[in-house]
């Protein structure tokens, strides 16, 4: 079960046939880079809460959804890549994100 490797800063399983929950994440506090892209993970976006940590997020071709207001909370991200997911949102909710630098929200509702 992932969510015991407490210590762990960098997880890519993109392109993997791996399912399930991106709530089994949440206690990965320490994760600053994650890559779920083209996976067959599901859920809110919400569960990423806890991530503060995170400076890429890639979570393309998923069926994650939830609001763009909750990927806000996460302050140092710096390579966002949310396209082809569910989440909704406002662009201007990202406006607190000094340090990013690339954004993808290509073929979403945002």
């Amino acid at each position: 079960e992932l969510s015991k490797l407490e210590r762990l800063n960098d997880l890519d399983l993109s392109q993997t046939r791996v399912v399930g929950d991106l709530a089994a994440l949440s206690k990965l506090e320490r994760l600053e880079f994650l890559d779920l892209s083209q996976s067959q993970v599901v859920g809110n976006v919400s569960a990423l809460g806890n991530l503060t940590r995170l400076k890429r997020l890639q979570l393309s071709q998923t069926q994650i959804s939830g609001d763009l207001v909750e990927v806000s909370k996460v302050k140092e991200l710096w390579h966002l890549d949310l396209s082809q997911t569910r989440l909704v949102g406002d662009v201007g909710e990202l406006s607190n994100q000094s340090t990013l630098t690339y954004l993808q929200l290509s073929q979403t509702k945002v």
